[in-house]
């Protein structure tokens, strides 16, 4: 709501409800009137809901505030409540950024497993085969985040340390061997849970080997909203080394289970109201980079190990929404990433696809984030119809 207009109008509110807030509408709101009145509701704990049915159909275009005037109201709200937020223009037009406004930046521990393995030759388009872990490393030295206050704890599968001799980063590095017997097979959740229950930071970023830092400030986006209490887990904007859209967040009841929306679109074509380049609220974000702290992860007991290479962290999303805490997707924080090469391209086994629908089913065809006005069999997010279609169908 704050990065966008979700409101709009038309907005039903109960008198009492005004009678409380006493709102105070005054020239310099402009078209944020009543965007200002719903920051107001929030202040004071009031919920906003939605009707998931299409009551009004308005065919010229839904009304919407400025995001001039939106931006305004947002600074003088935050100011209000001594919340150490800032606001800049958003990525798509009448959208918003939300900044955290870091004065005393925490100490972050990146989580990464690794193989030590490599890309197929010619997967990149620089044609690069160094290691992942390798090239995740010297990416990392392009954050604006203060180095010294990053931590990398790398669980590796390979005892050799060649690949990292002779390195000289202004972050540190600690290196955990994670050998396993030769007919154990391998075990994400497992892993991931052995690895960031060491963690000595409150705050943890959970990587894959096999993404590269894109944008220099992704750590500040992932703490705007990692560092709220009331937030379980932020997700990232990956893109494939083609160009094309890997992750902008998930959805459930896409395809009658959960899925990546625009998977393998250009990244630069339009999205469903700008959701792919909008900050937002999910259900789902992938675990390939999720921002966490440990509170949260220790709350659902981190990642359920009967999942062992897909859906867990569909499952560890879930849990942490269960239990109230928001899931956040920011577009802000961006990187390559070249999808499941640092692992085997195996599908998960049939029981544990079983085990994860059994357990999720009815939440994911019933998902918050996604409404059911939205087509679910195409992952394109599209509306089941426009307004004109509607209007014409009531006519009819």
């Amino acid at each position: 709501m704050l990065a966008d207009d979700y409101i709009g109008f038309p907005l039903v509110i109960r008198a009492s409800v005004l009678a409380q807030i006493r709102p105070v509408f005054g020239w310099r709101h402009r078209s944020a009137a009543w965007y200002r009145l719903c920051l107001q509701a929030l202040t004071r704990g009031i919920g906003i809901d939605r009707i998931p049915e299409t009551l009004i159909a308005v065919p010229q275009g839904r009304q919407r505030a400025e995001a001039s005037a939106r931006r305004a109201a947002l600074r003088a709200w935050f100011a209000e409540h001594d919340l150490p937020l800032e606001v800049g223009p958003g990525r798509v037009s009448d959208t918003l950024e939300i900044r955290r406004l870091l004065k005393d930046p925490p100490r972050v521990t990146l989580v990464v497993p690794t193989r030590q393995s490599r890309p197929a030759p010619g997967a990149l388009p620089d044609g690069s085969t160094e290691p992942h872990i390798v090239r995740l490393l010297d990416s990392l030295k392009r954050s604006s985040y203060p180095q010294d206050r990053i931590h990398v704890l790398i669980g590796d599968d390979e005892p050799d340390d060649a690949i990292y001799r002779g390195r000289s980063d202004a972050f540190s590095i600690e290196r955990v061997i994670t050998t396993r017997a030769a007919d154990e097979p391998f075990n994400y959740a497992a892993k991931m849970n052995q690895l960031w229950r060491r963690a000595g930071t409150d705050v943890m970023v959970l990587m894959n080997d096999d993404v590269v830092v894109r944008s220099t400030g992704w750590l500040e986006a992932l703490m705007t909203f990692a560092l709220d209490p009331n937030v379980g887990g932020v997700g990232a904007r990956l893109i494939f080394p083609n160009s094309t859209i890997q992750h902008a967040g998930m959805f459930g009841g896409i395809y009658g289970a959960c899925a990546h929306p625009w998977y393998g679109q250009d990244e630069a074509a339009p999205t469903y109201s700008g959701w792919a380049l909008t900050q937002r609220d999910c259900s789902v974000v992938t675990g390939a980079v999720f921002a966490t702290r440990r509170g949260a992860m220790e709350a659902v007991n981190g990642f359920d190990e009967t999942f062992s290479l897909d859906f867990n962290d569909v499952d560890l999303c879930l849990k942490m929404r269960m239990l109230g805490l928001r899931i956040v997707y920011t577009p802000f924080a961006e990187l390559w990433h070249n999808e499941r090469s640092s692992r085997q391209n195996n599908l998960a086994p049939g029981d544990q696809m079983v085990h994860f629908v059994r357990r999720w089913a009815d939440v994911l065809a019933n998902d918050p984030a996604y409404s059911p006005q939205l087509r679910a069999d195409t992952d394109r997010v599209q509306p089941r119809y426009t307004a004109t279609q509607w209007v014409e169908a009531r006519r009819a």
